[in-house]
């Protein structure tokens, strides 16, 4: 009973450490990654730069009408639905086959199987300790996959949690007249208004303000809780913090305070949150 012994005592420590590991890579390649899109993003965005009626010139809209009907259908077509796409979910035996697919995981199940016909043939009369160590191996193996089967779930919930952050209804101005509409039907150059307690339905232009002032939380992109006052002038700034663009109302987002309208420039996965 040596061998197993000795690839328990090696592998225990390894595999704790590897979970550990595996966790801290794994949280980092999704925030480097995630940090990556925005960077790209930013990049490529500039409306935050372009006064409103460059934007309203660059999207063929106008303020006052809005889109045509028709103009609006074939953006959809043309951009797609304003929503997020859903990840496909991993079944629950994808997710157990993925925890036993480790290298240690599997020098373990090796070492509980060799451990287990050594207690069978052994002809010692030990009993049932004969059969405690196999045992303790693959009871810290299921305990390590419950685990990590856990983790999948917290994670697939907080994906879930992200894509109910969107606002299902927004107010929207096609064919020269205010409507609320489903905001999946949402097209860039599109003209909305916002007002307090609304989630931006997309990323906007701010283009007029209808009160004082228009404050945004941005916690859901920035994690900042304190509210950022919005403009409508033009933000002559490289920065790639989302703060910055002042005269911006990124998807997602809530009105603190106040109301306005802008052009919608972005909708979907091309939105900050996306």
């Amino acid at each position: 009973g040596e061998l197993p012994h000795l690839i328990l005592s090696t592998c225990m420590d390894e595999i704790a450490k590897e979970e550990e590991d595996e966790i801290y890579h794994r949280e980092k390649e999704v925030f480097k990654k995630a940090k990556k899109d925005l960077e790209h993003f930013l990049e490529k965005e500039s409306y935050h730069k372009m006064t409103v009626n460059e934007v309203v010139k660059a999207f063929e809209t106008d303020l006052a009408v809005g889109l045509t009907s028709e103009e609006a259908t074939a953006r959809l077509e043309k951009y797609g639905a304003n929503e997020l796409e859903a990840k496909e979910k991993e079944t629950l035996w994808e997710k157990i086959k993925e925890q036993f697919e480790d290298l240690l995981v599997r020098i373990l199940l090796v070492a509980a199987t060799i451990s287990f016909i050594i207690a069978l043939t052994d002809d010692k009369e030990e009993g049932i300790a004969a059969y405690v160590e196999p045992i303790v191996i693959l009871a810290i193996l299921i305990a390590n996959a419950i685990i990590g089967i856990m983790q999948d779930n917290n994670a697939d919930k907080a994906i879930d949690a992200l894509m109910n952050m969107q606002a299902l209804e927004c107010k929207v101005l096609r064919d020269g007249k205010w409507k609320i509409m489903d905001s999946k039907f949402l097209v860039p150059g599109d003209v909305v208004e916002v007002h307090m307690g609304d989630k931006n339905p997309a990323d906007i232009r701010c283009a007029e303000l209808k009160s004082v002032s228009l404050q945004i939380e941005e916690a859901s992109l920035t994690g900042e809780s304190k509210s950022v006052n919005k403009q409508i002038e033009v933000v002559n700034t490289d920065s790639n913090l989302l703060p910055d663009r002042k005269n911006m109302l990124f998807s997602s987002t809530v009105v603190t305070y106040g109301n306005a309208s802008g052009v919608v420039v972005s909708t979907g996965m091309n939105t900050a949150i996306g």
